[in-house]
């Protein structure tokens, strides 16, 4: 079945292109997992870059908040014949994900971006999303969003820089200042998706959530994440701060270095704040 992606679930992402998927499940519409601009998804548009507390992301508690709006009050069921099928579909698409990788290491010049990654690994996410919405019990789809944070460890690790400054008024330009916006929001995206399945939903009588083992998983990858994403951004950050001697950079640099700061609390905090309990 053919079905349009609508979009990311974060307004202010409408930058990224639209894809066709061909869902593996008959019975999952992948509109079930986006949204239009019109539906009770939270709104946070590109103007927050300059709102009195600069930010990309929603806050924590409203994307939560909606994630668990999307579970359905009752299951319908996958048969096992589709779970097979989702299995073997997402194992085919990270792997041609991981192919495109490794040509791209090997390459001179870059042929597959960071941006085009995240892209393609946040349709899979939304398929993923679209199977847990369905209230049924968890069938392997928690290890493939932990999976897809353990890729993300030796991705970045290649993709030594998440954006680009300019030496000029503006500090950053509208091509990178949408890969920033992307970037984040592909973060916070599975960050409260995991941290819902880490509290866990209900279906009958008992709670779907993230095994012991999955957790053990989970939060070490997390924290490794977030220090190699703070790392990958002290150079910009640096260089913001420097700019505060330049007169005609300094307002723009330091709202950027706010948002920074602010998005890089935001890292993980659903997961890591539940390590904690």
């Amino acid at each position: 079945m053919d079905v349009e992606t609508n979009g990311p679930e974060q307004t202010n992402s409408t930058h990224l292109t639209n894809s066709k998927v061909t869902s593996p499940l008959a019975n999952l519409p992948l509109e079930r997992a986006t949204t239009s601009r019109h539906s009770q998804e939270p709104s946070h548009t590109q103007e927050a870059l300059t709102s009195p507390v600069p930010s990309v992301t929603m806050p924590f508690d409203s994307v939560y908040s909606y994630l668990q709006s999307q579970i359905l009050p009752v299951s319908e069921p996958i048969t096992p014949a589709q779970q097979s099928k989702f299995i073997n579909y997402l194992d085919e698409e990270l792997l041609k994900i991981q192919r495109k990788f490794i040509k791209d290491q090997a390459d001179t010049i870059e042929t597959y971006s960071l941006s085009q990654l995240q892209k393609e690994l946040l349709v899979l996410i939304k398929l993923i999303w679209v199977s847990i919405t369905k209230r049924n019990k968890l069938f392997g789809q928690a290890d493939y969003l932990i999976k897809i944070l353990g890729d993300l460890e030796d991705y970045l690790f290649h993709y030594k820089t998440i954006f680009v400054l300019q030496n000029q008024v503006p500090v950053i330009s509208g091509t990178e200042r949408s890969k920033l916006i992307q970037f984040f929001e592909f973060f916070q995206d599975i960050d409260s998706k995991l941290s819902l399945l880490m509290d866990g939903y209900e279906v009958g009588n008992t709670t779907e959530k993230l095994s012991s083992t999955q957790v053990v998983r989970l939060i070490p990858l997390a924290s490794r994440l977030r220090i190699q994403i703070v790392s990958s951004l002290d150079t910009n950050r640096l260089a913001l701060q420097r700019n505060f001697q330049a007169s005609n950079a300094i307002e723009e640099s330091r709202n950027l270095l706010d948002i920074l700061d602010v998005e890089i609390g935001r890292l993980f905090e659903g997961v890591l704040e539940r390590s904690e309990l």
